[in-house]
This record gives C-alpha cells, structure tokens and sequence, in this order.
C-alpha cells in the first residue's frame, strides 16, 4: 500500500502518519512503524527510509521527504491552518 492510499496526500501521510508529535522530523523508528502500519512491503523499511534521506541522519526532515510538503510548511498561512484545524504549531 502506499502513503498516499492510506492517507490521501503526502502532506496528511506527512502530518498524520509520520511526524505524529509535530517535531518537523521522523525518527527511523517513526518511519519503520509508519511503514508496517500501512503494510508497505515492497522493500525494507530501512532501506526506503535510505532512499529517502541522503545524508546520513537518523531522521528525515520535511525537505527529505517532499519538497512540496516542506514549501507548504514552510509558509506561515498554511501554518496558520495546520494549528486550526490539527492543533500543530501552537
């Protein structure tokens, strides 16, 4: 199954599925239960996690997963949104 499926866009999959405390990253732990909840199965979760994130780290930032969720958080009215409607960013 992919993220967008389970969760419609890749800015909910963001927001609901992997950063689920609103650090602005994802732990290799948060990504790994990420991935068995949705069932991914195609590879490793390790290994997509890998792909993703180029440099390294522990951890993927918006800017690794998608550049179009990261513009958008990026900017305070979508900001001013996600904290009305999803409490984030209080």
């Amino acid at each position: 199954m992919k993220a967008t499926e389970k969760f419609g866009s890749l800015m909910e999959a963001w927001l609901v599925g992997l950063d689920t405390n609103g650090s602005a990253r994802v732990e290799t732990f948060e990504f790994d239960h990420c991935c068995k909840e949705i069932g991914f199965t195609a590879c490793p979760a390790r290994k997509l996690f890998r792909m993703i994130q180029l440099d390294n780290r522990s951890y993927m930032t918006p800017e690794d997963f998608d550049g179009q969720v990261a513009y958008a958080l990026g900017h305070d009215d979508f900001r001013s949104i996600l904290h009305t409607e999803y409490k984030i960013f209080s």
